[in-house]
């Protein structure tokens, strides 16, 4: 069992180090009509970081709620039965991937109004 007693609490040893960055994106959706699909990109953007594994807070907000959301994915009901979904994920290690994306039943016709979405990242390295 390796011994950790001799490291300083609160070191890079013992705990998470937040790295000195905030990585941002922004999307500007315009507004358009969405019929006869149950799924369409709406808008997605790649956010380049440091090579590594990370531990992440990621903040989401949107104009169709004007809220904040924390966390890597969520939805905001448009239509009957539709969704605009918000989403963010690790592509590689060093490469974020930002998209929002309409999805719905085929059947229904949906007007999107403009919108904008912004995401801010934060990275933490493990100590290990």
């Amino acid at each position: 069992m390796a011994k950790i007693s001799n490291y300083q609490i609160n070191t890079h040893f013992t705990a998470l180090r937040q790295l000195p960055e905030v990585y941002k994106a922004h999307l500007d959706i315009p507004a358009k009509t969405i019929s006869g699909t149950m799924s369409e990109l709406l808008g997605e953007t790649y956010i380049d970081v440091p090579g590594g594994a990370y531990v992440e807070t990621v903040v989401i907000s949107t104009s169709l709620d004007g809220q904040n959301h924390l966390g890597h994915w969520f939805y905001v009901p448009i239509g009957e039965w539709g969704n605009i979904n918000f989403s963010v994920t690790q592509a590689n290690d060093n490469r974020y991937h930002f998209v929002v994306r309409y999805l719905g039943l085929d059947t229904e016709t949906v007007d999107v109004p403009r919108l904008t979405a912004n995401l801010m990242l934060r990275l933490a390295t493990a100590p290990f």
